[in-house]
């Protein structure tokens, strides 16, 4: 079974903080739902869910939004 790069750096304790953060902050309270994405975020921390797309997604349109 392949494993996908953007699923297990996301279990990391430092990313996921990095990832929450980006989640919590202004920009992201702009465009998304952000209760649901902390969701999707420690059910997939926890093992409970694999969002890692959903989560990628959401994260590298923050990181562009911010930069752009």
């Amino acid at each position: 079974r392949r494993v996908l790069f953007r699923s297990v750096w996301l279990k990391e304790e430092k990313y996921y903080n990095i990832v929450k953060d980006a989640f919590t902050g202004e920009t992201a309270q702009k465009f998304f739902n952000t209760d649901l994405l902390l969701k999707y975020l420690d059910e997939h921390y926890n093992g409970k869910a694999d969002h890692s797309r959903r989560i990628w997604t959401v994260f590298i349109f923050l990181v562009w939004y911010n930069i752009y």
